[in-house]
């Protein structure tokens, strides 16, 4: 008995020995098996995040964007600002959603608005003023521009009336502003140093300027065939105030 179990013990060392071979071809299958799914997994979510980046890098429409800032401009010339970003992508004929792809929130629409319409006044102010005349001259050609964008641009200038004196627009909108207009402000304020405004504060003159202009392009727009008329009136006026 004993020299037959002896005899067999080599066939059974030799069982398990398969049998843990099997068992090791079958662990390192399933580890590769694992291992592939891992990588297409991994290959998956990397093709997703590539695909996702690829859309948010796409170029924005400047003609898309043009078209809510005038949609915008116009509703809030007509309602106020308290115009939903719904309506200006009614108005604009785009979905609301596309709003938000330009601009992340209504307050960043509205400061774009403003800084916008504020350069476009600032250039039109600016090429008008001759570098070579009196200061006089300059302030007569100043407000005289002054005044005509405002006639010539209704909405606009509503609209930047309206976003001037908002708590939505920010610090860094009105500094930039101020720094474009710098030319236009030291020329008010040289002209403002010989007068009985001299020692009063520059953003109250402008204030007082601006304040006379609007005054003067309501009458324009109101009667428009003595627009010229109340266009030099209104100057006459300014100059007597400022020197």
């Amino acid at each position: 008995m004993n020299r037959t179990s002896h005899q067999r013990s080599p066939a059974g060392a030799s069982d398990r020995s398969g049998s843990m071979e099997r068992l090791l071809a079958i662990l390192r299958s399933a580890q590769k098996a694992l291992d592939n799914e891992r990588l297409n997994s991994h290959l998956m979510i990397s093709t997703k995040i590539w695909m996702q980046s690829k859309r948010m890098a796409r170029p924005l429409s400047d003609d898309r964007r043009n078209t809510i800032i005038i949609a915008a401009t116009e509703l809030i010339s007509e309602r106020g600002l308290g115009t939903s970003t719904a309506d200006i992508a009614k108005h604009a004929g785009i979905s609301n959603g596309s709003v938000f792809t330009y601009f992340e929130t209504k307050t960043d629409l509205f400061n774009a608005i403003y800084s916008e319409l504020k350069e476009e006044l600032i250039a039109t102010v600016l090429a008008a003023i001759p570098s070579d005349q009196e200061e006089k001259s300059q302030l007569r050609y100043f407000w005289s521009a002054r005044t005509q964008w405002g006639v010539t641009n209704p909405q606009k200038r509503k609209a930047l009336a309206q976003l001037h004196v908002s708590d939505k627009i920010t610090i860094v909108s009105r500094q930039a502003a101020t720094v474009s207009a710098a030319p236009i402000l030291n020329l008010i304020a040289q002209v403002a140093m010989r007068g009985t405004l001299r020692a009063a504060p520059p953003s109250y003159v402008v204030e007082l300027v601006e304040g006379m202009a609007g005054t003067t392009m309501d009458f324009m727009i109101a009667n428009p065939a003595m627009a010229e008329e109340a266009s030099q009136a209104g100057f006459d006026a300014l100059w007597r105030m400022l020197a």
